[in-house]
């Protein structure tokens, strides 16, 4: 039998992955910070679809260690905030990349009664908004009974102020992409 440790770790790892994965997914469309700046976009669009069904299968994958653990342990399971949002993450994450999926093929008939550009400012927006949702989650995390008896008060701290920053950063690149282009004569 594997250790409540072990389980603990593979969950982080998992975890972990999902958020350098997303983190990455996002930053491909910064011109300031894309590891890809020079590519075309149709290489960008790649690698994020690429990156994003990589991290929603960590995110899946953590979540179902974490199920499987509670299960093993015969521990309640969505007790907490962290627990209930978490649960609401995962499905908010899987329904973003379904709306993913509905940019990448929109110009099939029948696909959407917006315009491609529009579909992408949704999508674009929709995303930043799971991703902060997936912050604050993290957050919770930071303050459950494990983290808080294994990490010190400095590492709890930064550990929040961490995930904070990275949701400032995504959500003012979608902001700076989106939010401040102005139609002529508004």
């Amino acid at each position: 039998m594997h250790s409540v440790e072990d389980s603990v770790a593979k969950v982080v790892c998992l975890f972990a992955q999902f958020g350098f994965l997303m983190v990455e997914a996002i930053l491909l469309f910064s011109p300031q910070s894309s590891l890809i700046s020079s590519a075309p976009r149709a290489t960008k669009v790649k690698m994020h679809w690429i990156l994003q069904t990589s991290a929603v299968v960590a995110a899946l994958g953590g979540f179902a260690a974490i199920y499987y653990n509670k299960n093993i342990y015969n521990k309640a399971h969505f007790q907490s905030w962290h627990g209930s949002l978490g649960f609401c993450t995962v499905i908010l994450i899987c329904l973003q990349s379904l709306q993913g999926v509905g940019v990448l093929y929109s110009k099939l008939p029948l696909a959407s009664r917006l315009k491609p550009s529009q579909l992408k400012q949704l999508h674009a927006v929709c995303g930043s908004l799971v991703y902060l949702v997936a912050c604050i989650t993290l957050c919770l995390g930071f303050y459950s009974n494990w983290f808080v008896k294994n990490v010190s008060v400095y590492i709890q701290g930064g550990s929040v102020l961490s995930a904070l920053c990275l949701a400032g950063v995504i959500i003012g690149q979608v902001y700076t992409e989106y939010g401040l282009k102005r139609r002529p004569g508004t």
